[in-house]
């Protein structure tokens, strides 16, 4: 099952500049409603607002100039895209039938928790990105029905990769860091 540790926004290491001022523009009290509509599903402002700290985070972490206001675009951008991407595949997924066994969603909540240091920090994290234990547990069943839909609809055992293919695959990322993150 999916491992899922999450940072409280006062540990993540935050830049200053004008991405972060968008983060701060783009935050659940300066907007109301959905961000999307996926075939009649909303897609939140919330999960809007968390997804794009997710990946300024991630491009911090990368390296990336994120005063940059052309990368703020990109990163609103892309949060969308994610965003309504996983609600497409959780649709199918919930249209071929797929479902998440009770005991392999407790255990993703479990584990969960285990990676955050306990009970108390993990609610901690969870007010710090304004969900609830339901809606928490809500995404965890999301991502595994996701987890679970790629499995069923992907041949593994057809799939091979050579060692020239990872290590091209790696140059080029190394080459177009930035391009391929966002």
């Amino acid at each position: 099952f999916i491992q899922r540790q999450m940072t409280a926004p006062e540990e993540q290491t935050t830049p200053t500049g004008s991405f972060t001022d968008f983060i701060a523009e783009e935050s659940v009290d300066d907007g109301t409603g959905p961000v999307a509509l996926v075939n009649g599903e909303e897609i939140s402002r919330n999960s809007y607002n968390n997804t794009s700290r997710e990946l300024l985070a991630l491009a911090t972490r990368s390296g990336l100039d994120t005063t940059n206001a052309s990368l703020a675009t990109q990163i609103r951008s892309q949060a969308v895209e994610v965003l309504v991407n996983l609600k497409l595949l959780e649709q199918a997924a919930r249209a071929d039938g797929i479902v998440v066994p009770a005991e392999d969603l407790g255990a993703a909540y479990i584990n969960a928790r285990e990676e955050n240091g306990g009970a108390e920090i993990l609610a901690k994290v969870l007010e710090d990105r304004n969900l609830t234990d339901t809606e928490f547990r809500q995404e965890l069943e999301n991502e595994l029905l996701v987890e679970l839909y790629i499995e069923h609809n992907t041949d593994l055992e057809g799939v091979t990769v050579t060692d020239a293919e990872v290590e091209a695959y790696f140059e080029n990322i190394d080459r177009n860091t930035e391009e391929n993150l966002f």
